[in-house]
């Protein structure tokens, strides 16, 4: 099938191929000594660990993929490191505008920007293109200070409230889903995340026309918890909370999503993943952020 990874509109394309997620109540509870967390703005002379989701295409031939990053964040010079698994970005400098990350080869933009508030301490939302080889490739996902494995409550549950955009494609048309809202339960006791992202408003991206494309939700439930990240589960596409079949059969089905920061209660202070399913009549994209 033609696979569309023009997410987001919401996140302005750069140079090649570039792609195109607020208030959590707690009653969790956790064994271990809460850790203290710099936030992204913290110029403190210290270290923080980032981790983050990621969804990826490789071009020419067109494969996507979901996985999960790594790196480092040094708060007192800008040098960042982030890995997603398939391209190392190093930039010594840190954002330039408070957006842009580069290496010299790969570009990466993150929020704060539209289509998602800056409202977030730890975790931005981000898009990047990047050559390995002489193969392109888009990424698009979240990523931020992770909560470290040993934060992460026993018991109890979080709710988190926050921002959902995303990308459909029909085979034929793009649409970019704008504008959407996400809550996410993470049930510790259970080790179980359950995502919600609603109220979408699917713009032709050839026309600007905002259309019904039959669907204005998507669930993520039945995610695993492992340390600081969640995934796994299965993703559904609605309308008006009745399961409705979008793109057929599903031959690709993947999420990932990850805790970051914390909370005075001791409580992962956000959390964010992206989502994709592909089918023989089309694919979804989405990206939620919540705190």
């Amino acid at each position: 099938m033609n696979r569309s990874f023009t997410l987001l509109r919401s996140i302005a394309p750069l140079s090649f191929c570039l792609l195109a997620a607020c208030n959590a109540s707690t009653t969790a509870s956790t064994d271990s000594a809460t850790t203290d967390y710099e936030t992204f703005n913290s110029t403190a002379n210290t270290t923080s660990t980032l981790g983050g989701a990621a969804v990826k295409l490789r071009e020419n031939p067109d494969v996507v993929t979901v996985s999960s990053s790594s790196g480092t964040l040094d708060h007192s010079t800008g040098a960042t490191v982030l890995d997603d698994g398939t391209y190392r970005l190093e930039d010594q400098d840190g954002f330039g505008f408070d957006t842009l990350l580069t290496d010299g080869i790969s570009v990466l933009i993150a929020t704060p920007t539209r289509g998602f508030s800056d409202s977030y301490s730890y975790a931005r939302v981000y898009t990047q293109g990047y050559l390995v080889g002489t193969t392109p490739y888009s990424a698009t996902g979240v990523f931020g200070i992770v909560t470290s494995d040993a934060d992460i409550p026993t018991s109890g549950s979080a709710t988190y409230t926050g921002e959902a955009v995303g990308n459909y494609s029909d085979g034929t048309t793009d649409y970019d889903l704008d504008d959407g809202s996400s809550t996410v339960v993470a049930n510790f006791g259970t080790g179980t995340v359950n995502v919600t992202m609603e109220g979408f408003e699917a713009v032709n991206r050839s026309n600007g026309n905002t259309e019904d494309v039959g669907f204005n939700q998507v669930t993520i439930t039945g995610m695993s918890i492992d340390g600081n990240q969640f995934d796994g589960g299965t993703i559904a596409t609605l309308a008006d909370g009745t399961v409705v079949t979008i793109i057929g059969a599903q031959s690709q089905s993947d999420a990932i999503g990850r805790f970051f920061g914390l909370d005075s209660d001791g409580v992962p202070d956000e959390v964010g993943g992206v989502g994709y399913i592909e089918g023989a009549d089309g694919s979804v994209t989405t990206i939620f952020l919540a705190d």
